[in-house]
């Protein structure tokens, strides 16, 4: 055969040319190779058969196994999300956070539009990106009374960029200034007639801002189905914490306050030279501010007067400014501001405040279709501060007092709406929230328009949001979730040593009573009921500023309304969308919007042992506050018994006491560590003695949540396994999903704020599963692992 032909049979060809071998080498090569492939064969033959009982075994276990794993979509899709979190060569049993957690932030990195990132947080993106998409879309109701159509026309001209850049500073020159009666940079503005009460009233109401005190319509604490005018010292810069206004007052404040005592303020805010610079940053804003609204007037003013001007405008604001501050600062609060002996009328009010303000003529314009008169009363939270407001304003000179306080009062309004003009505004504002706070990110316009539409229209918004995006079922089946709980309740309470029989019985009545908000409010299931709420406001399309002026009279509304019927249990402390929950003590209930029921979180079609382990968990911590030590101040009809009152007995709350102490020690550790702002690491000392209660709470919610799920899976059955290819069991599952809700990725400076009052999540996380032994006997934690000390706290 010619050698040449065997060079295109694969394989062979490359033998011949690489080691010119002769046709009958190739040919025995060929033989032996054939040989060893036979021998290969029968060899396999042989195995096979002679294994074939212990594959059919093998494949009769796998065949097993499978019929217990769950492969539904939800179920892959849940699995996948929870491992992909998971740092699987942590040990469970010595950093559970880190083993739950570890890759979380692998998958959630940090970006100019998020400093933090949370398992919840994240859940509220999602929402919101959901809400955009609806907001965008074109209007389906597009009559003048639909809801529907105020709400997007709401946003639409929030985000009408050219009308704004085209207006610039004009609507709030001829929307705000006119009205208030002129400005004195502008030399539109004369002393003779100016009346304080008068434009108080104007600013307060007309434009919605806080200006010297904050009224507010609260509920009593002392009878729930009461509502009342409440008032708070305020009226300073959003952008300036009090303390900031006071250098002179800060080597004082100083030595009364140890350094880190505010929850707002580094050690180093208090020094004066650093107050110094934020005072200075802040008095450059509101003259970089004051220029921009001089320009778009149209008013000709020479560049002299106008820097003399602006100079004397920028020194009244922030001179009253900081004497607001400092009295704010040094007066005390009331110490039981609803006790009907410390409530005052609004006649009283004036009298005992010297007068120069009249509390009932502010509060019967603001309240103004709610028959105020001056028997009303009021709950005072700091009367002092009010007191000395007064002889503040009536210390300033007579040829001075008039112009201090309406520049000031101007200022107020100014600084709010800054936002709300064109973009020179906004990046002055930005400006200096950079250089009071170091914040280079912001939020783009999308979400400022998205978070002022879900504030002012919270209704609207979230009927469009269950209509597309929530499924009734969800709000249906959780209750297997809340019933199962309260019955779990039950049986923890009747097991809880340190509570005795007659405190017990009062726990389980008030549980039992309690009422679940789920989802949504059946205000929500009509659109005409949505329709009726906001049919006060008018919308244009192409008119912002006229829009929030529409809008403040709608609030105005609101809250004389709320004032005279109490406040409306169909409207939700959250909004549908939210991923909060809350317990509302003064109405004995508990919320859960729909926002907080879906995917991770819950889903009806996922497995339990997902859903009780992370919505379940967070349910329990708020079901226990009913009846804890923060719960035993409120009875089961929402009536405050008082600090000093409660319907705990004696016994309870000395027995209460060791169990208290025992969590106190516990958490007895310091956490970190923090990067500060100078780049020096530290660790914090956890603040056990605190936040006691609430971690009580925490780790009996998860306990609770556990029960819950086993006394479910006795009703119901075992569920199937999670298809994770770890081996990884329901209950390893159930604190799995139960850590991964406290997953986090956090800027360092928003971290170092955040750790030195609160218990960072992975402390949290392990602390609480530290004190469980059904953790350790899910994990088989050995005797000497760093969760499981020998010694746990017995709670509930």
């Amino acid at each position: 055969m010619d050698v040449k032909k065997l060079e295109g049979v694969p394989g062979i060809g490359g033998l011949v040319r690489r080691f010119s071998l002769g046709f009958r080498e190739v040919v025995l090569i060929g033989i032996l190779i054939v040989t060893v492939l036979m021998f290969v064969i029968f060899a396999g033959m042989y195995g096979s058969t002679k294994k074939s009982e212990e594959r059919a075994q093998v494949q009769a276990l796998k065949g097993d196994q499978v019929d217990k794993t769950c492969f539904t979509k939800l179920c892959l899709e849940s699995t996948g999300y929870t491992l992909s979190s998971m740092n699987l060569s942590a040990k469970p049993c010595d950093n559970f956070y880190n083993y739950a957690c570890g890759n979380y932030k692998v998958f959630h990195k940090l970006d100019a539009d998020h400093s933090s990132h949370t398992f919840l947080t994240d859940m509220l993106d999602s929402n919101e990106e959901k809400l955009k998409t609806l907001l965008e879309r074109p209007v389906k109701r597009n009559t003048d009374w639909a809801s529907e159509r105020k709400l997007k026309h709401l946003f639409q001209s929030c985000m009408d960029d050219f009308s704004r850049e085209r207006l610039k500073g004009t609507p709030f020159i001829q929307q705000v200034l006119q009205p208030l009666g002129g400005w004195y940079v502008l030399g539109t503005w004369g002393a003779s007639n100016w009346n304080l009460n008068e434009v108080l009233k104007k600013v307060q109401t007309d434009f919605w801002v806080d200006a010297m005190w904050a009224p507010r319509v609260g509920i009593d604490d002392y009878n729930p189905s009461r509502t009342v005018i409440e008032i708070y010292p305020a009226g300073t810069s959003r952008h300036m914490y009090w303390y900031y206004y006071v250098s002179p007052y800060a080597k004082k404040l100083f030595q009364i306050y140890p350094a880190g005592t505010s929850r707002h303020m580094y050690w180093y805010y208090y020094v004066s030279p650093y107050a110094k610079k934020i005072q200075d940053d802040y008095k450059t804003f509101i003259a970089r501010v004051a220029n921009l609204v001089v320009r778009d007037s149209n008013v000709s003013i020479d560049a002299t007067t106008q820097q003399e001007r602006v100079s004397t405008f920028v020194d009244d604001a922030f001179t009253i400014e900081a004497k607001i501050a400092e009295l704010a600062l040094k007066s005390p609060w009331q110490i039981n501001p609803y006790a009907y002996s410390n409530q005052l009328t609004l006649d009283e009010l004036t009298t005992v405040t010297g007068g120069l303000i009249d509390f009932l003529q502010q509060s019967a314009y603001l309240f103004s279709t709610a028959g105020v008169n001056g028997r009303k009363s009021t709950v005072v939270f700091n009367l002092e501060y009010l007191k000395g407001l007064v002889a503040m304003i009536k210390s300033l000179s007579s040829g001075d007092q008039a112009r201090m306080l309406h520049n000031y009062l101007i200022w107020r309004v100014m600084e709010v709406y800054v936002e709300d003009l064109s973009t020179e505004y906004i990046h002055a504002n930005r400006e200096v929230l950079f250089d009071t706070s170091g914040r280079t990110e912001f939020p783009g316009r999308w979400e400022y328009c998205f978070g002022y539409v879900s504030y002012v229209m919270p209704e609207a918004l979230g009927q469009l949001y269950i209509v597309d995006h929530f499924a009734d079922q969800n709000k249906e089946k959780v209750t297997d979730i809340t019933e199962t709980t309260k019955q779990a309740l039950a049986d923890l309470l009747r097991q809880t040593r340190w509570m005795d029989a007659a405190t017990r019985a009062k726990a389980e009545a008030k549980i039992k009573g309690a009422s679940y908000k789920l989802g949504y409010s059946d205000l929500l299931k009509n659109k005409d009921n949505i329709d009726v709420l906001y049919q006060p406001i008018n919308i244009n399309a192409s008119d912002f500023f006229g829009n929030i002026l529409s809008m403040n009279n709608y609030h105005k509304l609101a809250w004389s309304k709320e004032l005279v019927k109490g406040e409306d249990r169909n409207q939700w402390y959250f909004s549908t969308f939210d991923t909060n929950m809350a317990v509302l003590w003064y109405w004995n209930e508990v919320i859960v919007p729909a926002g907080l029921l879906q995917f991770p979180i819950y889903d009806f079609k996922l497995p339990h042992y997902f859903t009780f382990g992370s919505f379940g968990t967070i349910l329990g911590h708020f079901v226990i506050h009913l009846v804890d030590e923060y719960g035993k101040n409120w009875d089961t009809t929402g009536r405050y018994l008082g600090s000093q009152n409660s319907w705990w007995t004696n016994a309870t709350v000395t027995s209460y006491g060791d169990v208290k102490k025992c969590m106190i020690d516990a958490y007895n550790t310091t956490q970190g560590p923090f990067t500060q702002p100078d780049g020096k690491q530290v660790y914090f000392p956890i603040r056990s003695s605190r936040t006691a209660t609430d971690n009580i709470a925490k780790v009996t919610g998860v306990r609770l949540a556990y029960n819950a799920y086993h006394k479910w899976e006795s009703k119901y059955g075992v569920e199937k396994l999670a298809p994770s290819g770890q081996g990884l069991t329901n209950d390893q599952l159930f604190f799995i999903s139960y850590a991964q809700t406290y997953c986090f990725n956090r800027d360092p400076n928003v971290a170092y704020r955040l750790g030195r009052y609160n218990i960072r999540e992975d402390y949290s996380v392990n602390l609480a599963v530290s004190q469980l032994d059904e953790f350790n006997k899910a994990f088989k934690c050995p005797a000497n692992a760093k969760l499981n000390p020998s010694t746990k706290c017995g709670l509930y």
